[in-house]
């Protein structure tokens, strides 16, 4: 189902499943207007998350040795 967004005013009550669009670098820290910049999250995430950066991803496990080795 999908909600047409309203702007949001004083005591007016917005649907819980209401979906923003999210800066995923929030403009106010540089980030730009751009698709690749963009999400959906849900009312609440966002308002939760506010201008802030996601966190860092973990780094990966280093699965190959420093050095090669030779098959033989």
């Amino acid at each position: 189902m999908v909600i047409n967004p309203a702007q949001s005013r004083k005591g007016v009550n917005t649907s819980k499943n209401e979906a923003h669009v999210d800066h995923i670098d929030p403009k106010s820290n540089g980030g730009s207007g751009t698709p690749n910049n963009g999400q959906v999250l849900c009312r609440d995430c966002n308002l939760k998350k506010g201008a802030t950066l996601p966190p860092p991803l973990p780094p990966t496990p280093n699965k190959f040795r420093l050095s090669p080795r030779l098959p033989f």
